[in-house]
C-alpha cells in the first residue's frame, strides 16, 4: 500500500510546485528578488530527494520480499534434509531386520550398520530442529505455513517424534538378535512393523507437500 503512495505523493508535489510557479507570476511584484533558478533548482533537489526516497523504499521491500523467500526455501530444505535421513534408515533397516529373501549378515556388519544408524539419527534431529526453528524464524518475515499445510507439519513433526521412539527400541532388540544371538526375531519383526507405518505417513506428508507446491504451502503477507 505505501509503495503505491509514494508515487502519488511525488506527483501531487510536482503538480504543487508546478502550480505555485503559474500563480506565482500573476503576484511578481510579491516575489521580487527571489531568483527562478533558485526556485528551480530547489524544486529539482526537493523531487531528487523524493526520488530517491522511494527508489530506497522500493529496494528494502525487494530485499525483505527476497529474504522472506529464502527463509522459505530454507525450509523446505530441512524437509529434504529429514527425507534422506528416513531414506538412509528405511535402507539399513531392511537390511538387518529379518525378512523373507534377506541375508543374514555377520555381527561385524551389523555392528557398523548399528553405529550409521545412531549417526544418521543424530543428522535427523538436526534436521528436524532446524525445521521447527525454519518455521518460526517464518514470522519475522511476515510469512506463514498455510492453513492446511500447518497441519501437516505438525503431524510430520508427531510421526518423526514417533519414529525416534520406536527405532530405539528398534536397535535394542537387533543389537540382541544379532550381536547376541538372542531368540527374539517375533519382537524384531513387531518393531519393523511400527516403524514401517511410521515411515510411510512421515513420506505422505513429503509425498503431499510436493503436490501441493510453493504456493500452497506458504503464505506471504
Amino acid at each position: 500500500m505505501r509503495s503505491k503512495l509514494i508515487p502519488i505523493a511525488i506527483l501531487s508535489i510536482g503538480a504543487f510546485i508546478i502550480g505555485l510557479c503559474i500563480g506565482a507570476s500573476e503576484y511578481k511584484s510579491a516575489l521580487n528578488g527571489i531568483k527562478w533558478t533558485d526556485v528551480a533548482s530547489l524544486s529539482i533537489t526537493f523531487l531528487g530527494f523524493i526520488l530517491a526516497f522511494y527508489t530506497y523504499h522500493q529496494w528494502l521491500n525487494d530485499k525483505k520480499k527476497e529474504d522472506s523467500y529464502l527463509i522459505a526455501k530454507q525450509y523446505i530444505s530441512a524437509i529434504d534434509q529429514v527425507r534422506e535421513c528416513l531414506n538412509d534408515l528405511s535402507f539399513h533397516y531392511h537390511s538387518m531386520c529379518p525378512a523373507p529373501g534377506v541375508i543374514v549378515e555377520s555381527k561385524e556388519i551389523t555392528t557398523q550398520r548399528l553405529e550409521h544408524v545412531n549417526k544418521v539419527w543424530h543428522e535427523l534431529y538436526q534436521s528436524k530442529v532446524m525445521m521447527l526453528n525454519s518455521k518460526r524464524e517464518l514470522a519475522f518475515w511476515k510469512v506463514s505455513l498455510t492453513e492446511d499445510f500447518d497441519e501437516k507439519h505438525d503431524e510430520f513433526i508427531k510421526e518423526l517424534d514417533a519414529i525416534s521412539v520406536i527405532s530405539n527400541c528398534l536397535n535394542s532388540q537387533l543389537y540382541h538378535f544379532h550381536i547376541k544371538e538372542a531368540d527374539n526375531m517375533d519382537e524384531v519383526v513387531r518393531e519393523k512393523s511400527m516403524l514401517d507405518q511410521k515411515l510411510s505417513l512421515a513420506y505422505k506428508i513429503i509425498s503431499e507437500r510436493i503436490d501441493m507446491g510453493f504456493e500452497k504451502v506458504f503464505s506471504f503477507k
